[in-house]
């Protein structure tokens, strides 16, 4: 038998391989978030985090203002504060929605960004919509704080939160009116004070 024909019959001998079909692909499950009050009205969350030596979201502090923030007029009050239920919520959120997994990815360490975020309401849906619309950046501790470009990087990193950040503000309360914003802001010392002018007033009467 020549070698020719030896090739042949090996050749035949040989089962071509099936083509395994390729799985379509799952599109990501969309998450509506419908806030609880009825009434609910867009507002500023002024976030300000600061990251550790790993690169991970060390602390977090979070502002909620009404009006527009560059506004004279603009009212705030820590979220904290205000609504802790929600600040809460949203401290998880965020800080899950920066964090990256490989760490050569991650955000320099002892970095700080500032993020304003606009909550409001989508049209289509009537679900809670948050949206970026300013973020500073500081890199490192010694580096100077600049405002990122929405191509920068650090930017895109950061704003990937706003995917599960609505998802903290289904229950939140409603801003409050001045007198209740003057109580809640009031000190130690000044509620004193006014519990002092009261009982002084029932003495005279």
């Amino acid at each position: 038998m020549t070698k020719k024909s030896k090739d042949k019959e090996v050749k035949k001998g040989k089962k071509k391989a099936k083509a395994v079909p390729k799985k379509a692909r799952v599109p990501a499950r969309k998450f509506i978030y419908k806030p609880v009050d009825e009434n609910f009205k867009p507002f500023f969350i002024d976030a300000f985090m600061t990251l550790g030596k790993d690169g991970v979201v060390r602390d977090i502090k979070a502002t909620r203002i009404k009006g527009r923030p560059d506004s004279d007029t603009a009212k705030k009050v820590d979220l904290n504060l205000l609504d802790p239920k929600t600040f809460m919520r949203f401290v998880g959120r965020l800080a899950a929605g920066t964090y990256i997994h490989s760490q050569k990815r991650r955000l320099p360490a002892f970095s700080a960004a500032k993020i304003m975020l606009r909550v409001g309401l989508q049209s289509k849906t009537g679900g809670i919509r948050v949206g970026v619309k300013e973020i500073k950046f500081r890199e490192g501790k010694e580096g100077k704080v600049k405002t990122l470009a929405k191509k920068n990087p650090y930017y895109r990193a950061l704003r990937k939160c706003t995917k599960i950040v609505p998802g903290a503000f289904t229950e939140s309360v409603p801003f409050p009116s001045n007198k209740e914003l003057k109580a809640l802001l009031a000190t130690p010392e000044e509620e004193g004070e006014k519990k002092s002018k009261k009982t002084k007033g029932k003495k005279k009467k």
